[in-house]
């Protein structure tokens, strides 16, 4: 691997079952689980990055830099793929607060739970701004969906990018840049355009990834961004709802993931809309098996039971099919948020009240394991 590598794969320090996706290998920096290990960059990873950039480039800026495109063919446009419906919730209230009842201890307090969802809105204007639709996948997904919220000892968010939305120097460099204007660094240490590429951000001025968007000045660690470039499945997509590849690079290799076919679906979520998959629960199920509802363990097997790609294949594995246009998206998020805006704030007071609820569960679940201890040590003594 190139463009500043890391070492190990895990990003996801997450009990209740997130998966780690962003992560390359290297001999210089480590990223994994324990607290202690954290992620730091400098400006001479940078340069080194703009260094290889210059070799990617030729290929990236080709107008047809994938193989096998078929010519003279109608593609696909992304009005096929992301449906023109009202947002729905992102999950379901009443689901959510009973999964506190069940797991009080996996919601945050009341202060990092207002923390968290201000951190999700303001990445997702950030994206807006610098043009590009917010996607959510994977731990946020999974979170949002499941609890109504961030998972609790999970500190990225995972967003999705397209790679027709980001696949020349110049579409990442005006990204970066509109990034920047909102005070985030954005930056990729992967070979850029091709097969497992990924894009990190956290706040401007941080020199670690554990010093990013913090809950509580107290934490000892603060969240980052996790952006995943994705593709087609295989042999590009023909007819909706298409299949999905994404990646996971771990000691050295990158593996594909192949997700089932599924559309993109707008969701809403304490007055903001996010891109979901049309059924959450078809790639909720693929990446954490039919126990997602649940608190578990992290898996990898999703992507590592597969081949891994050979690194001179990683700029032409993919085949995409699709025209895509991020601003045809971004207008027709737009017009539905307009057409539904009632809805939208109705769902927000509803979800709100659902992690009030998670909120007060775990204050009292602490106050109640206090209690049993205390009383455990006077009998004691």
């Amino acid at each position: 691997m190139r463009l500043f590598p890391l070492v190990l794969v895990a990003l996801h320090n997450d009990s209740v079952g997130s998966v780690p996706t962003c992560a390359t290998p290297s001999q210089k920096n480590t990223f994994a689980e324990d607290t202690s290990d954290v992620l730091e960059w400098t400006g001479t990873a940078l340069l080194q990055q703009r260094a290889d950039m210059q070799s990617i480039a030729k290929v990236a800026d080709m107008p047809e830099a994938e193989e096998g495109k078929e010519s003279g063919k109608a593609r696909l446009s992304e009005s096929s793929i992301w449906l023109d419906e009202a947002p729905i919730p992102i999950g379901h209230a009443a689901k959510q607060t009973e999964f506190c009842k069940v797991h009080p201890s996996a919601a945050w307090d009341k202060e990092r739970m207002s923390k968290s969802i201000e951190l999700v809105r303001n990445f997702t204007h950030a994206l807006r701004k610098a043009g590009i639709p917010p996607m959510i996948m994977e731990g946020t997904l999974l979170g949002l969906f499941r609890q109504g919220f961030l998972i609790n000892g999970d500190h990225d968010l995972d967003f999705w990018i397209p790679r027709q939305f980001i696949s020349t120097p110049n579409q990442y460099d005006s990204f970066k840049q509109a990034m920047a204007r909102e005070h985030i660094n954005c930056f990729s240490d992967f070979t850029r355009y091709g097969a497992g590429m990924k894009i990190a951000c956290a706040p401007v001025g941080v020199s670690h990834f554990d010093q990013g968007w913090k809950l509580n000045d107290a934490d000892p660690k603060g969240f980052y961004v996790d952006i995943s470039v994705f593709d087609e499945a295989t042999d590009g997509c023909r007819v909706p709802p298409c299949s999905w590849t994404q990646y996971l690079t771990v000691n050295n290799e990158t593996y594909p993931g192949f997700y089932a076919p599924f559309n993109w679906r707008l969701g809403s979520w304490h007055d903001v809309t996010l891109w979901m998959p049309s059924d959450p629960e078809v790639p909720l199920s693929q990446l954490y098996t039919a126990t997602w509802k649940d608190p578990g363990p992290q898996r990898y097997e999703f992507w590592t039971d597969n081949i891994p790609i050979p690194e001179e294949r990683k700029l032409h594995y993919f085949k995409n099919e699709l025209d895509l246009s991020a601003a045809n998206v971004m207008k027709l998020q737009e017009r539905l948020e307009k057409a539904n805006a009632k809805q939208i704030e109705k769902d927000a007071q509803t979800q709100m009240m659902a992690v009030e609820f998670c909120a007060t569960r775990k204050e009292e679940d602490a106050k109640l394991k206090e209690q049993q201890v205390t009383s455990i040590s006077a009998s004691n003594t």
